[in-house]
């Protein structure tokens, strides 16, 4: 019945509804208390209104757990953008052959964009990459925009491991946007800039 439910309604809806239905049943399993003069009527009325309450109280609490596991669903995807064991596979594969260049993997000291940093890293380095970090004093505190980047120095001198590098993480559904950058030190080189989450 749950994901019947939850295939036709969404959550606050099938939430709403089941309060209604458990406050409508209350409200008649009282106005049958009222009744001073009780009939076996009465009894079943009264039966029938607390079978109801519990089929809204039901109802209600299925509606109240979709919504709590969305929402813990959305709270762990935005602490921490992870690279799992196989997508990094995918990747060190699908990068193995790639042109290689320098990649400086410059995450701001923000302590989620440093473990997803780390994990890029890592990526690059079993790929063959001559892949670093900024020592601890060079990285940045923050980014004014959230997110993943790939820097060049100049939009006229992509070097060839740029293409190859967006084009593995955007297979893997991870977006490094691409930007011209006057700090990244030579054309040579590609900088991934870890901000934190969007």
């Amino acid at each position: 019945m749950e994901k019947l439910l939850l295939s036709a309604l969404s959550p606050k809806v099938i939430s709403w509804g089941g309060s209604v239905v458990l406050i409508s049943a209350m409200l008649g399993e009282v106005a049958v208390n009222l009744i001073p003069e009780k009939r076996s009527a009465h009894r079943a009325a009264a039966f029938g209104f607390a079978a109801l309450a519990v089929a809204g109280y039901a109802v209600e609490r299925i509606g109240d757990d979709a919504i709590t596991t969305r929402q813990i669903a959305a709270i762990r995807e935005r602490l921490n953008r992870v690279i799992s064991l196989d997508t990094h596979n995918v990747l060190v594969s699908l990068l193995k052959d790639a042109p290689k260049g320098r990649v400086i993997d410059s995450a701001s000291m923000d302590a989620e964009a440093t473990q997803f940093g780390d994990q890029i890293l890592s990526v690059f380095k079993d790929a063959g990459f001559d892949a670093t970090t900024p020592s601890f004093g060079d990285r940045a505190m923050s980014f004014t925009t959230p997110g993943a980047f790939l820097w060049i120095k100049n939009r006229n001198g992509i070097p060839a491991h740029a293409d190859a590098i967006l084009q593995a993480f955007e297979s893997v559904g991870i977006s490094l946007s691409p930007f011209q950058e006057a700090s990244v030190p030579d054309e040579q080189t590609v900088v991934i800039a870890i901000s934190s989450h969007p």
